[in-house]
């Protein structure tokens, strides 16, 4: 089992404005990973911070920082965020991973391959560059503490080994 603890500044008001925050690596799809690295090419990995979101049935992240992985992307699609308006947006293939620690406090990760939406960027800058959705929440228990400004991501299937994870 893995656990991430985090915290929210400024309890409870944090809570509406920012949100849960988890720092991730994003790379690209491990077998884009180890392509790059036969040909000597070293693969990307970006640092982003992503908030959790139990509302979003998908994980999206600004296109901008996708970008940044080098990599184009596999197709587009139709995505709809809070103001119900559809946007067409690339999707790049990629894994997203939260370093955790294990009951010995031992690192770990808990890692979501997954098909990631690239979405516009905010016209203001926020905290974060996009959002962990159900599809990443699915394989995870979420607890969140919105009084105590604490909240806990437990990974129980190790998910760095599972397959499509």
């Amino acid at each position: 089992m893995l656990r991430f603890l985090g915290s929210i500044d400024n309890t409870p008001k944090g809570l509406t404005i920012y949100g849960p925050l988890v720092t991730v690596l994003l790379q690209p799809y491990p077998e884009i990973t180890q392509a790059t690295t036969d040909t000597g090419r070293p693969s990307r990995l970006v640092e982003a911070t992503l908030m959790m979101d139990t509302g979003a049935s998908r994980t999206v992240i600004e296109e901008k920082t996708l970008k940044q992985l080098g990599m184009p992307p596999l197709r587009y699609m139709p995505i709809t965020g809070v103001s119900q308006k559809s946007d067409l947006c690339p999707v790049y293939r990629i894994a997203v991973e939260i370093q955790m620690r294990d009951e010995n406090d031992r690192p770990g990760s808990a890692i979501l391959v997954s098909d990631v939406a690239g979405v516009p960027s905010p016209s203001l800058p926020e905290k974060h560059v996009g959002l962990l959705g159900r599809d990443f929440l699915q394989y995870v228990r979420f607890v969140y503490d919105g009084p105590g400004g604490e909240f806990e991501i437990i990974d129980y299937l190790d998910a760095g080994s599972k397959p499509g994870r």
